[in-house]
């Protein structure tokens, strides 16, 4: 009784095991939910892990799972896990990923190398200013503000100037994910103005103002810091501020003192300007809005 008994438990084991499971092709993507470009080497299991399989370079999968399967599961070591329960009848499964909050990822969008910018304030100066940015590695920059005074002004005074200022710099982004960007810069500064009012007092007699021309060579350095914005969340993508405060030594090198012709008086130029809000301002700041390629 005992070896019939053993001998059907054997037959009704093999028996279940030898019947075919039912399987089902799935296969889809899965997605950086920013920057919607694929991720590799995403491990996708059952339930129980039998069944296996990752994603190639494109974020693409393809695996055969057994019908009854109710859900599958995502991991990538720069993602938040993801669960994706399934019905019956699903073959095709796309799946969006977020990166893990310490680890975020590239900055802005995915394909952006040069970034070209315009920056508003100048024009309070007569001055039109751009902006070039190069990324080379992904916290590391290369760039050139370039400054066109076709009628510089000083403000609460009457200098009257033209000329250019060009800034090449350096950066590095302490941070720099898919919206944020934390930096210091480093840059030289050359100029040339050609000044065609530069304006002499005196107090004692009159006249009370002279004014001379003169030609400013001059050259400097900056170093700062600041901050930019992406707009890779909104429809506008492309759309970058970028904001730097530091402080620059450019310094003038006009003369001091002038004389006029008609009477022995002796003039002297007032240079502050030049250094609060003029183009030496030694806190320089610079706002700008752009694009990013």
């Amino acid at each position: 009784m005992r070896t019939i008994f053993t001998i059907s438990v054997f037959i009704l084991l093999f028996s279940i095991n030898a019947q075919e499971v039912k399987m089902k092709l799935m296969y889809g993507r899965v997605s950086d939910k920013h920057t919607r470009l694929g991720i590799d080497s995403v491990q996708i299991t059952t339930n129980d892990t039998l069944y296996s399989t990752s994603t190639t370079e494109n974020g693409s999968f393809e695996f055969n799972i057994p019908r009854k399967t109710r859900a599958l599961y995502f991991n990538q070591d720069r993602y938040n896990a993801v669960k994706v329960r399934l019905s019956p009848p699903a073959r095709r499964v796309d799946v969006s990923m977020k990166t893990l909050s310490y680890l975020t990822e590239t900055y802005g969008p995915p394909t952006g190398k040069f970034m070209v910018g315009w920056l508003p304030l100048k024009l309070a100066w007569g001055a039109l200013g751009v902006k070039l940015e190069g990324f080379l590695l992904k916290k590391h920059s290369l760039g050139v503000y370039f400054d066109w005074y076709f009628s510089g002004i000083q403000f609460f005074g009457g200098e009257k100037y033209t000329g250019y200022k060009i800034v090449p710099f350096y950066r590095y982004y302490i941070r720099r994910d898919a919206h944020l960007g934390f930096f210091v810069q480093a840059s030289g500064i050359v100029g040339y103005f050609d000044f065609t009012k530069l304006n002499y007092f005196n107090h004692r007699q009159y006249p009370y103002e002279i004014s001379k021309t003169y030609i400013l060579k001059s050259y400097g350095f900056g170093v700062g810091g600041g901050v930019s914005f992406v707009m890779n969340q909104s429809k506008h993508k492309h759309i970058i501020f970028d904001i730097y405060i530091g402080y620059q030594n450019f310094p003038e090198d006009w003369p001091k003192k002038a004389t006029n012709n008609i009477i022995p008086t002796t003039f002297s130029h007032n240079a502050s300007w030049w250094y609060i809000g003029g183009p030496g301002s030694e806190i320089d700041i610079k706002l700008t809005i752009g694009g990013i390629f």
